[in-house]
Parts: structure tokens; sequence; C-alpha cells
């Protein structure tokens, strides 16, 4: 995985043991976690591979953008003296997108650090920018919905574990929005998975800004004292209570784990090729 995500990981635990001490903590990050940390990796011999989740759209990012947004050279004249001059062939969507990130990056970074954009961008302008870039990210983000079903494994993996073993713990995954987005995809958070027929209208059910900066997706078990029984899960995103739009609403928000269980993995024998997957090949240490 990338540093920031290793960083932001350590820093997670460190607050953790201060406000918990005696908390037992491990942090690891290697290839042994590659399904894990970096499911997507081009290089990753256990790669899940499969027909995924089918984008429904046809239409490019850069086409969806232009027909948006046609006056995008008066935009980029509000910058340039010649816009056509700093294109050099490059798509209209990739420029725009590029300077759109430096605008609103600009409330990620303090006070005294930013520059004054104001006035580069109309509200209308960034409202146009935001549906954009949103549709590019969707059309990115939804071709890992086979990869990513391997955090769905371990995650159902890590969590018989414990259940077995009747231990307490929590098991953290750190990576970036577009795994957590794929996985808002393929658990169909809030109909994440319930696409428009009209692209234009995308932005009403899948929206980036619900992957802030530490955007986060929880499992949380609740395990009846007796020992015996149901165990319920809480899912949560970024600690609100969500609907699993497969198995509808529930009282409390709390799902059957057994059923819950059964739905991911059908979601996941729906969305992955078996004859590619990590099953049919040999374990990573034999292969490092």
């Amino acid at each position: 995985s990338s540093t920031r995500a290793i960083v932001s990981m350590s820093s997670f635990c460190i607050e953790l043991g201060k406000l918990r001490p005696g908390t037992e903590i491990y942090c690891s990050q290697g290839f042994s976690a590659t399904q894990v940390t970096a499911p997507n990796m081009g290089d990753n011999p256990l790669r899940l591979k499969g027909p995924g989740l089918a984008n429904p759209y046809t239409e490019t990012p850069g086409e969806y953008f232009t027909r948006h947004c046609p006056q995008w050279r008066d935009i980029l004249g509000v910058i340039f003296k010649d816009p056509d001059a700093v294109m050099h062939g490059r798509d209209p969507l990739d420029v725009l997108d590029h300077i759109y990130m430096l605008v609103v990056g600009m409330n990620s970074l303090p006070v005294e650090a930013r520059i004054d954009l104001d006035g580069i961008f109309t509200p209308q302008t960034l409202a146009i920018l935001w549906e954009a870039d949103n549709y590019m990210r969707f059309c990115e983000y939804i071709r890992y919905s086979a990869s990513c079903c391997s955090i769905i494994n371990d995650i159902i993996g890590k969590a018989d574990e414990r259940i077995a073993a009747g231990s307490r713990g929590a098991d953290l995954r750190f990576g970036h929005d577009h795994v957590l987005m794929t996985l808002m995809m393929i658990a169909d958070i809030d109909g994440f998975a319930e696409f428009p027929e009209n692209p234009d209208s995308l932005g009403y059910v899948f929206q980036t800004f619900r992957s802030p900066m530490a955007g986060n997706l929880q499992f949380v078990f609740f395990r009846p004292k007796s020992g015996r029984g149901e165990v319920l899960v809480r899912p949560l995103l970024n600690s609100r209570e969500v609907v699993l739009n497969g198995l509808g609403k529930r009282k409390d928000s709390l799902y059957s784990w057994t059923e819950l269980k059964e739905w991911l993995r059908a979601r996941v024998e729906e969305l992955t090729d078996r004859s590619s997957s990590a099953d049919k090949l040999p374990p990573l240490r034999s292969i490092l």
C-alpha cells in the first residue's frame, strides 16, 4: 500500500493506544497482506478476476464532461490567455479536473498555507465539475468490483475466526477512497449498487463526498452475553448507520451475521470468476 496509507495506519493505532492504554495493537504491511491492502495491484498474483459490476453507461468521462460543459474554453480563459495553446492535445476534463482538485483541495490545507483561488470557478461551474469528477470516479471504481471482493472474503474469515474463538478485538484495514467506495458498491450500502438508467442522475446515488478524508466502513459485531444465540452486525459508514440494500432495512440496523455472511458470499460468487480465483493458485509465500 502507499506510504500515506501506512502513515495513517500508524497514526491511528498510536492514538488508539493512547485512548485505551494496555490495548494490544499489531500493525502489518507486506506482500502477504496484498489481498487486503492492495487488491487492485496489477502484479498481484492472487488478484481476483471476474465479471464484476458492469458499467451501465457507454459515455466516456470526457464525453460526459463536454456534453455538460461545452463552455470549457471560456472557463479556461479565466486562467489562460489562450486556452487552446495550453491544451497540447489533452482532454478538457483532464485539464480542468486537475485545476478543480487544486481549488477544492485548498480546504485540506491549514489556513495559512492556502492560496486564494476564489473567482476561478463560479458555483455553477463547480457543480458541473463535481458531477463530471463523480462520473469519472464511478467509471474507474466500478472496475475494481471483482478484485476488491478479496477484502469481503477477509472480513468474513477474520470475523468467523473471532466468533469461533470467543475473542474480542478489531481487524482494521487502511486504504484509499477507491477501495472504500468499491466496497460500498459490492455491499450495496444505501443503494450504491442501484444505478439509474440515465447517467445524469448518477449523482443522486453515487457520491464521492461519502468517502471523505478518514472515511470508514465498519461492521460492528454483537454477541449474546450467554455465548449462545445469533450474532448480530451493525454496518456503519463514517460512524452512521446504513442500510444494506440487498438485505433491506432492519430494526436498529442490526443484521443477522449468518444471513449477512451468506449474502456477502453470494455477492462475491456473482462478481468473481472462480476459475481464476486465488483458490487455483499456490500460496503467496511459495511464489515470492
